[in-house]
């Protein structure tokens, strides 16, 4: 990856260095998630959930969102995916409707940055 590539990941709040860890040092393997990452439909199917109120499908979407941003190094999104998760575990819909507009902000400004938009 390109030196001002990943200047504006990580300008965009992902933490390249910890994400690499976890990718034991694999830099095209890194790339490869990273760049999969705005295809991924969790996002997509949480929305629809909280829109439909299925509260169990909500929970597994971000749970699975909060798994896949925090092995990438996206503390900000993961942070906002473990609030929802708290939330939604303990009945607090209103709370995780609320969260999900933070959550929603944080998800689209990294996958614009993912897309070269930074």
């Amino acid at each position: 990856m390109e030196q001002n590539r990943w200047d504006a990941l990580q300008n965009a709040g992902i933490d390249l260095p910890d994400a690499l860890r976890r990718m034991a040092g694999n830099t095209e393997l890194l790339e490869k998630f990273l760049m999969r990452f705005p295809e991924d439909d969790n996002f997509g199917i949480l929305g629809r959930a909280l829109d439909g109120a299925d509260w169990d499908t909500a929970l597994i979407a971000v749970h699975t969102l909060k798994g896949i941003s925090g092995n990438l190094g996206m503390g900000r999104l993961c942070q906002c995916c473990c609030r929802m998760v708290e939330q939604l575990r303990a009945g607090d819909t209103a709370g995780a409707r609320a969260s999900y507009n933070e959550l929603a902000g944080v998800y689209r400004a990294l996958c614009g940055a993912l897309k070269g938009g930074v």
